[in-house]
């Protein structure tokens, strides 16, 4: 009885255009994870059966890892650090002895052949690459995607402080504030938890406030050094809803984000009027500010953002969430709570593009 790498029927009959697209998507469904158990056993027939398919197989499994590692250089790029993946599940056992399988058929294959697959897959995933970025220099640049520095959905402690401006970095301090799970008919955005704005004011403080806020001190420094000393622009976005929403008065969300040499410890209670004169130094300051009113929908969040180009002077960032009551006639009142909650803040770096190179 022949085996199916002696056969020489199957090893000499060139497969159909419609066979070889066939199979073709098999082998990149089984790559992708997307692959079903009756696709899986009609593989593994045609991987037994045909040496030419298993050489397309190896020849593909060459080419997935490269562009894998081609994606990691052009999305990645080494300015920036890159957020460890979650760890995986170990494999079953039916994928351990998968993966036996192809090892062993790997390893049958003759010396030769296996270094002609890795030399063409290597040589189909130059090309492909490099025809992928060399589009992206026609269309002008390379945009790296963003990189998150910082995310709070208040489903672990510390809660914010709520005691004013926070006294450490990296903490959210402010006015009094409390973490719930679903109320008012609102539910988390994510997760179970999100962040209610209680009063106008710090906990056992009985001023009369007109925005209820919270806020975070972050060092540029610790960020400098992580991203290799560049850092360019940062984003700060936030997730808001409110449970009332009146014909006369409506309630606000808004979020500020600033770049400065001042130190935390220098603050004044009025230290966003100084911020928005401009009065602290502009040239080592950018700021920036948003703020919108809340529908009345409470099945729906709504995303603000506030993005600043970070001066090379600049040594903190301030990063401010609030809540505040406004009447149609434009007059801001006294904060009260209409069911003001705020979930999924992040802050991310925003890398430049990479500029199209000059000929």
């Amino acid at each position: 009885m022949s085996t199916p790498q002696d056969d020489p029927i199957n090893e000499a009959t060139p497969p159909t255009p419609s066979m070889a697209d066939r199979r073709e998507m098999l082998i990149d469904s089984w790559f992708d994870g997307t692959l079903a158990d009756d696709q899986f056993a009609e593989l593994e027939t045609s991987l037994l059966e045909s040496g030419e398919a298993r050489q397309e197989f190896w020849d593909r499994a060459t080419v997935h890892g490269l562009l894998r590692e081609a994606a990691k250089l052009r999305f990645s790029p080494a300015d920036f650090w890159v957020t460890p993946a979650e760890p995986t599940s170990p494999p079953s056992v039916g994928e351990r002895a998968r993966l036996a399988f192809w090892a062993d058929a790997w390893q049958q294959l003759p010396l030769t052949v296996r270094r002609i697959v890795l030399v063409a897959g290597w040589l189909a995933a130059v090309l492909i690459a490099s025809r992928g970025i060399a589009s992206s220099y026609r269309e002008g640049s390379v945009k790296p995607a963003n990189v998150v520095i910082h995310e709070e959905g208040f489903e672990t402690p510390p809660p914010p402080a709520q005691d004013f401006q926070p006294e450490h970095f990296d903490l959210w301090g402010g006015d009094e504030t409390e973490v719930v799970g679903v109320t008012d008919g609102v539910v988390p955005r994510g997760g179970a938890r999100m962040l209610k704005f209680v009063s106008g004011h710090p906990r056992d403080k009985f001023y009369e406030g007109v925005v209820a806020e919270i806020w975070r001190f972050v060092d540029l420094a610790e960020l400098r050094a992580s991203a290799g000393g560049r850092l360019d622009r940062v984003e700060l976005s936030a997730f808001f809803n409110a449970a009332q929403n009146g014909d006369v008065v409506k309630p606000f969300g808004g979020v500020s984000l600033i770049a400065t040499d001042t130190h935390p410890r220098d603050f004044r209670r009025d230290w966003r009027a100084q911020f928005a004169a401009a009065a602290k130094q502009p040239a080592s300051m950018a700021a920036s500010e948003i703020r919108q009113d809340l529908d009345s929908d409470r099945r729906t969040w709504q995303r603000l953002s506030a993005t600043v180009d970070v001066p090379e002077g600049a040594r903190y960032l301030v990063l401010h969430c609030f809540t505040e009551r406004w009447r149609n006639d434009g007059e801001r009142l006294v904060w009260e709570s209409m069911g003001q909650y705020v979930d999924d803040i992040r802050l991310e770096v925003v890398p430049a593009a990479i500029p199209r190179p000059t000929r």
